[in-house]
């Protein structure tokens, strides 16, 4: 990966080939990771992707519809409204998902879970803006 810097300095340079590197490894472990979650529980893997899609989906439609307050300046377009409501309505979902099709833990470690859950997808949100 760091060959196009050697043969062609001009064109690339080391910033680029850290940056192709570490993005192939990210990719890579990410899908390893998810390849493993759906050998052990197909359910599991379902409700990991219902967390992250309904926080997005919702802290976007919040944030257009009734955001106000920018979050961060990493992205502008963020706000906390936006936030506040992908995080409710992520564990919302997400713990109705998980307690009705697997049900295996009490209401309460469910929601933490869940909660858990909501704020790694906002994070990673962030880390990818």
């Amino acid at each position: 990966m760091f060959m196009p810097t050697i043969f062609m300095p001009k064109k690339y340079n080391t910033k680029e080939a850290f940056y192709l590197t570490s993005t192939s490894l990210f990719l890579g472990v990410v899908f390893n990771l998810l390849i493993q979650t759906f050998g052990i529980n197909k359910v599991i893997l379902v409700w990991l992707i219902v967390i992250a899609c309904s926080t997005d989906i919702f802290a976007l439609v919040g944030g257009m519809l009734i955001g106000k307050h920018r979050f961060t300046d990493i992205s502008p377009k963020k706000t906390i409204e936006g936030c506040l409501i992908g995080g409710i309505m992520g564990c919302f979902i997400g713990t109705m998902f998980y307690y009705s099709l697997v049900g295996d833990l009490s209401i309460i470690k469910t929601i933490i879970m869940s909660l858990v859950l909501v704020f790694l997808s906002e994070s990673g949100d962030l880390v990818f803006s």
